[in-house]
């Protein structure tokens, strides 16, 4: 078995299929309006065409075959069987297959026209044909290498009623480019996959970005208290030269409590100014025990440095 290694983009093709997969295993929509909303969702797709040997009909192709035997399934529940399925390969060379439904070009070229923009009001209407573009031009990365959700369409004016339609069912802060609609926000991916229909594949992307979220914390928490010690280390070293700069007799001459600071910090190199205070006889605060590594930086006369 393929190991797969977290941010590759076989990580993001795995996850986006595995999300294609439950959903092309989904019950049809039971309402016929709700089969003919997904079928246009899957002709906003920008890999569908005329095919040379049949201008009648509309060619819709795939690389995923599940979504090709959805839309196979879909069309010929509502309309009876006059869709066409098959595979093929682009050439002798290349091992993968690509699907291609055909749809007739007269109900096609309707349900396009009339059906994309969808309103938000009845929400299984707009859930299925949000669905039917996911499964046609739709991908997810993996949330273990970041947020970033993209629907492809035709045209950039039926991106734009996408994005519109997004809004309205409450995926936040979806945005175009061109013909490619995209989300980098993950509570939107999430609303989106609960929206769809994905639920498993929602368990496991928030799964994985709960437990994105843990390490980022926990390594924000890591990298702060090594800069803290880092810190308290190169203020140590200083206050060491600070000593070795001031002669026996100035030692000699400063106050107990001065000279238990000294003591404390010989001992204790890597400890801070409030772990210093603490280990004094009597406990002292950190503003003290800067107080007195100031008193001897002044001495040494290095308050410049």
């Amino acid at each position: 078995m393929t190991r797969r290694r977290s941010g590759t983009t076989r990580d993001v093709a795995s996850f986006s299929r595995h999300v294609k997969d439950e959903l092309s295993r989904a019950p049809l929509p039971r309402d016929p309006r709700g089969i003919r909303a997904e079928v246009a969702g899957f002709l906003v797709s920008p890999d569908r065409g005329t095919a040379a040997e049949d201008p009648a009909h509309i060619i819709v192709s795939t690389g995923h075959p599940g979504s090709a035997r959805r839309l196979y399934n879909l069309w010929n529940a509502l309309f009876g069987s006059r869709a066409g399925l098959d595979a093929v390969r682009s050439n002798r060379f290349d091992r993968r297959l690509s699907f291609r439904v055909s749809l007739p070009r007269d109900i096609a070229e309707d349900l396009v026209g009339t059906e994309y923009a969808l309103p938000a009001s009845e929400l299984e209407i707009a859930r299925a044909y949000l669905r039917g573009v996911f499964l046609i031009g739709g991908s997810i990365n993996d949330p273990r290498s970041g947020y970033h959700l993209e629907l492809r369409c035709f045209s950039w004016d039926v991106a734009e009623k996408v994005s519109r339609l997004l809004l309205e069912t409450e995926v936040k802060v979806p945005a175009t480019s061109g013909t490619v609609v995209y989300v980098k926000d993950a509570e939107s991916i999430a609303d989106f996959l609960r929206i769809v229909g994905a639920s498993r594949s929602l368990l496991r992307f928030e799964d994985i970005r709960v437990m994105r979220a843990v390490r980022n914390r926990v390594n924000r928490r890591v990298n702060f208290e090594t800069a803290n010690v880092s810190k308290s280390v190169e203020a140590a070293l200083k206050q060491l030269e600070d000593v070795e700069a001031l002669g026996p007799a100035v030692l000699e001459g400063l106050s107990a409590r001065t000279r238990e600071v000294l003591h404390l910090r010989l001992e204790h190199p890597e400890a801070s100014l409030r772990e210093l205070g603490e280990l004094a006889n009597p406990p002292i605060t950190k503003s003290t025990v800067e107080y007195h590594f100031r008193k001897i930086r002044q001495l040494a006369g290095r308050e410049s440095d």
